[in-house]
């Protein structure tokens, strides 16, 4: 992003580049790799900059953003090749002169936009462009500055109050501040986001890249090096990292495992669990991306089905839904028949209670005209009795309910 106006960055262009006239010049090997990108109803895919080749249905913007011709609305694998290191190009159409553009105001004046900041630069500008860029990283390390998730609100001339006030915020304020710097001081300077970390999988060996790892960084034009990437984010010392995942993430030069990552026990085998869970899930997506027709047809063979058709999969499929029918019907009714024994070794308890006062329900006796007999023996006892036939009724022959099995079970024991 090239346009600032004060409070936000922009690139209102916005030009887009076929890759066969996008001649950047790539340093050393290629990287061969493969992304799997979840659905998220938006043209962005991911990529290593930058990509020597684009997968089908893409295209490269003239600020090197991989879009989708579509939006990318389902699970989606594709192969790539980049080039981690290279140089980039300059555009005949477009002037170095924009990646010096600045809001306008009157640079004299106390109250002016980025007074703070011009001050600032007439110390730190070396008439070496690359000393310069290096006076203002150890201005971010120096000053206490702080990378914050939560930092305080920038009103009226945000780059300044950022800079001289509030020195606290994230990789965006570090960038944005560190552009504008180098702009001052006469140095080509853009804005740049991505992506920035990621989460190696040790099971599968792979990396996950999610939308927390977005980054913001900054690039320099130095003449005959072209464009060189700057993080001022990575200038910050890690003590002054609030959250201690972000300071593993920001600076690489940290060795882990250090004390400030120990984790407890019980997160550690927390974190196991994810990477088992995220790799299950990571080989279903393959399985699924890679079902090709060879696969089908292996797959089907493998279960005695030598030829595949609409006859033969329906007949597959029905008898599929017919064996899990079965077997949840199965579930089901085994289940019901031990709440049903269990009902009746409660109650069969409570006849042979009442054995000792001679009382004995007949084969052909019902609950309900025992409890009657029952109680014409022991009225005493009346309230004990009913409630304990009653809930047996309940059981038998309505909905089984554990709390009311559990209340049979008590009464019981207590008569």
């Amino acid at each position: 992003m090239w346009y600032f106006d004060g409070y936000s960055w922009g690139a209102p262009d916005n030009e887009r580049i076929a890759i066969s006239d996008f001649r950047f010049t790539g340093l050393g090997d290629k990287t061969d790799y493969t992304i799997t990108l979840q659905p998220h109803n938006s043209h962005w895919m991911f990529a290593l900059d930058l990509p020597a080749n684009l997968p089908e249905r893409t295209r490269l913007s003239g600020n090197m953003q991989l879009l989708s011709i579509s939006p990318v609305q389902k699970l989606k694998r594709y192969q790539l090749s980049s080039y981690t290191r290279y140089v980039l190009p300059t555009y005949s159409s477009i002037t170095i002169d924009r990646y010096l553009q600045l809001p306008e105001s009157d640079p004299n004046s106390r109250d002016a936009n980025l007074y703070k900041s011009r001050q600032l630069m007439k110390e730190l500008k070396d008439i070496n462009p690359e000393t310069t860029v290096n006076n203002v990283l150890k201005y971010f390390a120096t000053q206490n500055f702080y990378y914050s998730r939560t930092p305080p609100l920038l009103f009226d001339n945000p780059v300044d109050e950022f800079l001289f006030e509030s020195r606290r915020g994230y990789c965006e304020h570090y960038a944005s501040s560190f552009t504008i710097l180098m702009r001052l001081a006469g140095i080509p300077a853009r804005v740049v986001t991505g992506y920035q970390g990621g989460e190696i999988n040790p099971i599968d060996n792979y990396m996950t890249l999610r939308q927390s790892d977005a980054h913001a960084w900054s690039e320099v034009y130095l003449g005959k090096q072209g464009w060189v990437r700057v993080d001022p984010t990575a200038a910050i010392p890690p003590g002054n990292i609030e959250n201690s995942a972000d300071a593993l993430r920001l600076n690489s030069t940290l060795k882990k495992p250090d004390s400030l990552f120990k984790s407890s026990w019980f997160n550690q085998q927390m974190k196991k669990m994810h990477y088992a869970w995220d790799a299950m899930n990571n080989r279903w997506n393959q399985w699924v991306l890679g079902y090709n027709n060879k696969k089908q047809k292996a797959f089907f063979e493998a279960i005695g089905i030598k030829e595949i058709s609409w006859q033969g999969l329906s007949q597959l499929l029905f008898s599929i839904l017919a064996v899990l029918t079965g077997l949840l019907a199965f579930i089901v009714f085994s289940n019901q028949r031990q709440k049903q024994n269990e009902i009746q070794k409660y109650y069969n308890k409570f006849l042979n209670k009442l054995r000792k006062f001679d009382l004995v329900k007949a084969p052909a006796e019902g609950a309900a005209h025992f409890c009657q007999r029952a109680i014409l023996q022991q009225p005493g006892k009346r309230s004990a009795i009913q409630n304990i036939t009653h809930l047996y009724q309940e059981l038998r022959y309505k909905k089984i309910n554990q709390s009311k099995l559990d209340q049979l079970k008590q009464q019981v024991k207590n008569f």
